[in-house]
């Protein structure tokens, strides 16, 4: 079981604002079918260059990242973070997502393959955008993968600690459950059956740290810690949590990324949990 994170401020120089992209996530999505892309030879625009803040901070995963290959579990700096944004793209089974980016104003250029977040980044900059329904599906992906980089470039290290150290519990499981209606068939709308599924599930931990949960309709949800800094700004502690959910046999997975939010210790209240999507951009 990985042990507590740990915040690593070094000798603090000129703390610069970030000068990345907002990218907002998406709605929950399905994972994609591995199927090869077209290769074509086309340029997307090109991203102005990035100079992270010296500030010295660093954010440590508790899991490997998701979203790319061998980005293992570690501290991560600025820098580390922000190459992050030049990894092309996986998705939960492995295989490399890449999507069609069209021109907003020239419809005889070809649209233009976007593999990593740099290149999506600089092409919604200048109002490229996805020209079909396979690809706007794949840019929910994008905008889960671009939008966990961009939680790691923001985060800062908590002024007030919420979970002291300790691992994520089986009540805190349950709260996200609660908040993603898990058990539930319709999206976001709570019902009698939903509840008693809730009810009726255990989250159990496994060797690895993560959670799982299993439903009366033989669906799985498995919580992963990510992380643990200030993710919102508001100086407590938070949990960056990754979820996937599906039937125990089947191969779709339904994804979100998400914050564990701790509250300050005068509302002495539980913690409660908010998916990427929701959030203000950062």
């Amino acid at each position: 079981m990985v042990g507590p994170l740990k915040y690593v401020t070094l000798a603090t120089a000129a703390a610069g604002g970030l000068g990345a992209a907002v990218i907002t996530g998406g709605p929950l999505f399905k994972d994609i079918p591995d199927k090869p892309d077209p290769v074509i030879e086309k340029s997307l625009p090109v991203s102005a260059a990035y100079t992270p803040p010296a500030d010295g901070f660093e954010i440590c995963l508790t899991a490997d990242a998701p979203f790319f290959k061998d980005e293992t579990a570690g501290c991560y700096d600025r820098d580390d973070v922000d190459r992050l944004r030049d990894l092309k793209l996986l998705s939960p089974s492995g295989a490399q997502i890449t999507m069609m980016m069209a021109h907003p104003t020239d419809y005889d250029l070809e649209p233009a393959p976007c593999a990593t977040c740099r290149e999506y980044a600089a092409s919604l900059a200048e109002g490229w955008y996805a020209p079909t329904t396979r690809d706007i599906r794949r840019e929910a992906f994008f905008q889960r993968a671009c939008g966990f980089i961009d939680m790691l470039a923001t985060a800062e290290a908590p002024r007030e600690p919420f979970f002291g150290g300790r691992d994520l519990s089986a009540d805190d499981v349950e709260i996200i459950a609660r908040a993603v209606a898990f058990g539930d068939p319709r999206d976001g709308q709570a019902t009698s059956s939903a509840e008693k599924d809730q009810e009726e599930a255990e989250a159990v931990q496994a060797d690895d740290g993560r959670w799982t949960m299993n439903a009366r309709d033989e669906r799985v949800l498995v919580v992963s810690e990510l992380a643990r800094a200030d993710f919102d700004g508001d100086g407590v502690e938070d949990v960056l949590v990754f979820l996937t959910s599906g039937y125990e046999d089947g191969s779709a997975r339904v994804v979100d990324l998400g914050l564990l939010r701790g509250a300050p210790a005068r509302e002495k209240a539980a913690p409660s949990y908010v998916s990427r999507s929701a959030l203000p951009p950062a």
